[in-house]
């Protein structure tokens, strides 16, 4: 009898959470909210609505809850937490690469899996415990750049269409490859403004080599002349006109590649785009 009032009143407790939409919570504050529970008898009671799907370990320590109608749906969306998970544990973020894309007009081929941008050390959480998310890593998060959303649950926080598409780049073998990448840039650049790159500081989150490929792709393979143009100015700006040549595929070798001038770039592989 006494196991059962426990149960009902841990779940009574995340329930109570949830209509608060307050999906977010660390082991921390159960052991507060029930002192008379032993450790194990809160591991147990946590592991069984784990279990039940009722909750997600989604880092060490911090769990969410899972709304009703997400329980058959192996998860939650990740947009509808992230923002409530990473100031939890004080951590910059953005969703990027083809979640991004996705938000600013890409549909071609979507993964299910969403990509967040955050700084090291490491998300403690393993691909079986969290599916939905793949992690990706940078020494900064360039907040001039990052776009905030409200949400169904929660506030979503977005890279621009501009760090989009060179962390695309940059990130080429998370988002496919460089033929994924151009066709997905084909769907939303045509329209990105480059103006105030140098001086924005956008750039200089990026890379010249990372801004250099991405200018190839945007002018030799796209045809979209307006935004590789304006890339093109502010990358002189910002490196003083010179850049050194490299690879358009750091994973190929580019010693007899064609080199493409005005980029500065060793063609050393084919983009072919995919159908759209």
């Amino acid at each position: 009898m006494i196991t059962i009032t426990k149960k009902w009143t841990l779940g009574k407790w995340i329930h109570d959470k949830e209509a608060r939409h307050d999906l977010v919570f660390q082991i921390r504050e159960v052991e507060a909210s029930f002192p008379q529970l032993s450790p194990q008898e809160l591991r147990n009671g946590l592991h069984r609505y784990a279990k039940a799907g009722r909750i997600n370990a989604v880092h060490r320590g911090v769990y969410v809850i899972v709304p009703a109608k997400y329980e058959s749906r192996g998860g939650l969306p990740p947009a509808f937490y992230m923002d409530s998970l990473m100031r939890t544990l004080g951590r910059p973020y953005y969703f990027g690469l083809l979640s991004a894309a996705r938000k600013w007009g890409a549909s071609h081929q979507m993964p299910m899996i969403d990509t967040v941008v955050t700084i090291r050390p490491d998300m403690s959480a393993s691909r079986r415990k969290n599916p939905l998310v793949a992690w990706r890593y940078r020494e900064s998060i360039p907040e001039s750049f990052v776009i905030e959303r409200k949400g169904e649950y929660d506030r979503v926080r977005y890279s621009n269409p501009a760090l989009t598409s060179l962390d695309l780049v940059r990130f080429e073998n998370a988002a496919g490859g460089l033929s994924r990448v151009a066709s997905v840039l084909y769907e939303f650049a045509d329209g990105i403004d480059f103006a105030e790159a140098s001086s924005s500081g956008l750039l200089e989150a990026a890379s010249i080599p990372v801004a250099q490929r991405l200018g190839f792709i945007l002018d030799e393979v796209l045809g979209f002349r307006e935004p590789a143009d304006s890339l093109f100015c502010q990358l002189k700006m910002f490196s003083h006109g010179r850049f050194k040549c490299v690879p358009l595929d750091r994973n190929c070798p580019a010693r007899e590649a064609m080199r493409n001038r005005k980029w500065n770039v060793s063609v050393n592989c084919e983009i072919e785009m995919d159908e759209i």
